[in-house]
């Protein structure tokens, strides 16, 4: 009896310990495949979000170059604004991502409005002015996200320089993007209930973001390991972190913009992309409780026999 009794209690151990290794194995490894999961369609949206930005950005720098090189001479002339104005509506018409259409003299007081309303508001002291100002070669120039000083919005503004024909500066042509136009797109990315999708800056001040936080906007980014892993010289990466506001377990996919000082940053819930998981480790244990009562039952019956 003793040898049956030791036998059957060996038995038990041995079926519970490979039921207990079975579960254990495929827990973590459906978890690490959900994980991936994420990760691959987080940097996917990733991959969308760089396209949609870098069209717009295409698409105004376009108008910006095709105004700037065919009405030059009339803005350098100082032609009157029913001259050129008209101008500039048809092409802020052809924009919908573009909240103005404007240009500005070599001072920084605005010159002419696609809108037809020309606002007294100076913009001299902008980045992204003086950059074009002081920089023959800038190009195009891409500021940090502002507060317009003409309607009062969030934007980030689009500009290139305007020269004479002896290649002095003599002010620059701008369009400015709303933020809160992009996170209308933003809006239709599956990222979940609990998931964000954010916009940066390359030293990491937010844009624009989804769900919206207008307060967030022109905010450093902190306690994060992008900037870090952006120093070191990484375009792309994901990483695991509870959210400081409201200790949200998420998975974050990186992504540095090609060629425009721009970072994307998606964030997916564990909670949403984990729930089948949970559910399915939930039911393991039932089963494994179950189990382990019933082969309990069984040691005992045998040592009442």
């Amino acid at each position: 009896m003793k040898i049956s009794l030791r036998a059957g209690t060996g038995l038990v151990a041995l079926l519970w310990f490979c039921l207990a290794a079975w579960i254990g194995a495929d827990l973590h490894n459906s978890l690490e495949r959900e994980r991936r999961d994420a990760e691959r369609i987080a940097s996917t949206l990733n991959k969308v979000l760089e396209g949609h930005l870098l069209a717009i950005v295409q698409k105004i720098d376009l108008r910006l170059s095709g105004f700037a090189a065919n009405h030059r001479h009339a803005v350098i002339r100082r032609a009157p604004r029913a001259e050129v104005e008209p101008a500039l509506s048809s092409y802020l018409a052809l924009l919908p991502e573009a909240l103005s259409f404007r240009i500005a003299d070599a001072d920084g007081r605005y010159l002419y409005d696609g809108s037809g309303t020309l606002s007294a508001a100076t913009i001299g002291d902008r980045p992204y002015f003086v950059k074009l100002r002081d920089d023959p070669g800038a190009g195009l120039v891409i500021s940090e996200p502002l507060l317009s000083r003409v309607t009062g919005d969030w934007v980030f503004v689009l500009a290139r320089r305007i020269e004479d024909d002896a290649g002095n500066f003599a002010g620059i042509i701008l369009a400015s993007v709303r933020t809160d136009f992009l996170e209308q797109f933003y809006a239709t990315l599956d990222v979940g209930g609990r998931g964000n999708v954010t916009l940066w800056t390359s030293n990491l001040e937010m844009v624009a973001r989804w769900p919206s936080r207008p307060d967030w906007r022109g905010q450093k980014l902190v306690g994060s390991p992008i900037p870090q892993r952006l120093a070191a010289g990484e375009t792309t990466g994901t990483f695991s972190r509870a959210a400081l506001i409201d200790n949200e377990m998420r998975q974050f996919a990186f992504r540095k913009v090609e060629g425009l000082p721009f970072v994307f940053s998606i964030g997916l819930a564990e909670s949403e992309f984990l729930a089948e998981w949970r559910h399915r480790a939930l039911v393991y244990a039932l089963l494994g409780t179950i189990l382990a009562l019933a082969l309990a039952a069984l040691l005992w019956a045998w040592t009442r026999s």
